[in-house]
């Protein structure tokens, strides 16, 4: 990964040539934006917006045919890479996620899309075959949901919200990689969000969940930035007390199956940001380490 990073780093026109090979293979989009993440934030805004933009050529194209996601990658790692190296607070470009996640999925909903219309038709054709074995009740509630341009919609936000973050995550790894090494591994391990910002996320996502139905989906995107704070809180304490790394492997074995099961451990996590946020857990368990040493 870096013998890559230091070839995207010899020149705009190295970047631009593999941002744009990513982006063609719509698979690895979010490498295209972490690369414009990297420029962005070791050689300024720009840089970033040149290569953001060149880059970007072959996703207008793909965009015409029908397919806006690889465009609006590139476009969120730009806002994600400019919000972090101007302001140097993962709160602020989570925030500014968040903000193009919603929007894209705002912009998808009210415009007359084929492409979210294809996207429907897909994912039906994919799971009526699995959904033989279940009972007709289930079959006609996951059939009405992925008929549902709201619950489509926000599965294509949310998706834009996962890789968005991976992006910055990569990008941002990379440029400590080259010239800061360690860097990210510190600042990741330090990344809380302010208390305004955790408070602004879980009221909306409460007032979503009042609205119930297909919206529910969309509360999610709000949950992500909350979410990584809990894994960031996590990762910090393993390293703080200087456990194992192979329970970090544990720790996501965990985490996987309960995104696909009970959700318990994101509930946990959640709850350990947003109170994070207000206590500043760190320093307190720091604390109470020193002492008991």
């Amino acid at each position: 990964m870096r013998a890559l990073a230091e070839f995207i780093m010899r020149g705009r026109m190295q970047a631009i040539a593999v941002a744009s090979f990513a982006l063609v293979t719509l698979m690895f989009s979010w490498v295209a934006a972490a690369i414009v993440v990297l420029v962005t934030l070791s050689r300024g805004k720009n840089e970033g917006l040149l290569v953001a933009a060149w880059a970007s050529l072959p996703a207008l194209l793909i965009a015409w045919q029908g397919n806006p996601l690889p465009l609006l990658a590139v476009i969120g790692g730009y806002i994600g890479g400019y919000a972090l190296g101007a302001t140097r607070s993962w709160s602020v470009a989570l925030l500014s996620q968040v903000v193009v996640c919603v929007a894209v999925a705002s912009l998808l909903l009210t415009t007359d899309s084929t492409f979210v219309a294809e996207v429907m038709k897909m994912q039906q054709q994919m799971v009526v075959t699995s959904l033989d074995q279940v009972d007709e009740s289930t079959r006609n509630q996951v059939l009405a949901l992925l008929s549902d341009p709201v619950f489509i919609t926000g599965a294509l936000a949310l998706n834009q919200m996962l890789f968005g973050v991976l992006s910055l995550i990569l990008g941002r790894w990379w440029q400590a990689l080259l010239y800061n090494p360690g860097g990210f591994q510190q600042e990741f391990h330090q990344l809380r969000l302010s208390p305004q910002l955790a408070v602004l996320f879980t009221v909306l996502f409460m007032a979503i969940g009042l609205q119930g139905g297909s919206f529910g989906i969309w509360g999610l995107i709000l949950v992500m930035p909350i979410l990584l704070a809990g894994i960031a809180l996590v990762h910090w304490l393993v390293k703080a007390k200087q456990w194992s790394k192979q329970l970090l492997v544990l720790f996501y074995i965990v985490l996987l199956l309960s995104i696909v099961s009970s959700l318990l451990i994101v509930q946990i996590l959640v709850i350990a940001a947003i109170a994070d946020s207000f206590l500043n857990l760190r320093s307190r368990l720091a604390g109470n380490s020193g002492q008991n040493d």
